[in-house]
């Protein structure tokens, strides 16, 4: 089953600014740490690890 949702792009963005600047991160940090939050603690670990090995691959570039 899928669901089309169209929410106003600004609300969203704006958001999630907010919330992250109130968990003194940025928003892609803030987005990761919601995927992984509620997940395995081991998988938990695979997802930051993938994560942080791209941020790196991304700044050797």
């Amino acid at each position: 089953m899928s669901v089309d949702l169209s929410l106003p792009r600004i609300i969203i963005i704006e958001g999630l600014k907010r919330k992250a600047s109130d968990a003194g991160t940025f928003i892609d940090e803030y987005l990761f740490d919601i995927i992984v939050r509620d997940s395995d603690p081991n998988m938990a670990v695979e997802k930051y690890l993938k994560g942080a090995q791209q941020l790196i691959e991304q700044a050797e570039e």
